[in-house]
């Protein structure tokens, strides 16, 4: 079995996943670059069996949104995980929430639009980011003139459980370095082992599952209840080793 992994090489994760495949087949790395179209050849398909996504990359968002579309494109030919879809509704705050208040899952109070008048302290955050770039703390009483998304700021301590399937893999606490709010790993922030009640570890799968994904990574804040807040398609699992080959396993075991 060929099993493709798409990412940059020296890129942690994707090390750790090309390795991993390498346990069950022939792991055959694809750079993101390779992702291109040309009218004169039509479609060109990498010659795996599956196709594992842990970066895309795009230097813009003409780029990133072309890469996108490729993928599910792809996926029309051979196994894509995650699927596309679920890439680009975890990648997208707003489709998220949304799953998440169709399917009851908990999550701070969000608003988009604009002009808000803030009556609760809230975080701004991008509706696509990651690793904590662009999330700013706003106090309650301000005025947001232009299109943005604000959430509840919700004190508690946050946690990020890694879901395969419907099983837990593992959980950590994030604790983030002094001086700092954000509980980025990326950030600096710090992963403890811990354990989690059997209701948050249930509502993590059904997190994982409301954006369709096969492994995610979910985060979560628990202040005097539990509240979602996001789910990561493409995680980075270094606060769980092992959790590639697991991954990998059942990505086989669903085609």
């Amino acid at each position: 079995m060929r099993i493709g992994v798409i990412g940059y090489r020296g890129e942690y994760g994707f090390e750790r996943l090309l390795k991993a495949s390498e346990r069950f087949g022939e792991a055959v790395p694809v750079h993101p670059d390779s992702l291109r179209f040309d009218s004169s050849h039509g479609l060109e398909i990498p010659d795996v069996n599956l196709l594992l996504v842990r970066d895309l990359g795009g230097e813009s968002l003409e780029e990133r949104a072309f890469r996108m579309d490729m993928l599910f494109l792809l996926s029309e030919h051979l196994p894509v995980f995650n699927p596309p879809e679920a890439i680009n509704t975890a990648g997208n705050k707003f489709l998220t929430y949304f799953r998440f208040l169709k399917e009851g899952i908990p999550f701070p109070r969000t608003i988009l639009g604009r002009e808000i008048l803030l009556h609760f302290d809230a975080v701004k955050k991008p509706v696509f980011g990651y690793q904590g770039i662009g999330v700013e703390l706003r106090m309650r009483g301000e005025f947001i003139k232009d299109f943005s998304m604000v959430q509840e700021f919700i004190r508690g301590e946050e946690y990020r459980v890694f879901v395969i399937g419907d099983e837990i893999f593992g959980a950590v606490r994030k604790v983030p370095r002094e001086g700092e709010w954000r509980a980025n790993i990326s950030l600096g922030a710090r992963a403890e082992s811990a354990e989690l009640d059997e209701e948050i570890l249930e509502l993590s799968i059904r997190a994982s599952s409301s954006v369709g994904c096969i492994f995610s990574a979910v985060d979560l804040i628990l202040g005097s209840e539990p509240h979602f807040l996001e789910v990561n398609a493409t995680p980075n699992f270094r606060s769980f080793p092992g959790a590639e080959e697991r991954i990998v396993e059942k990505c086989i075991e669903l085609i």
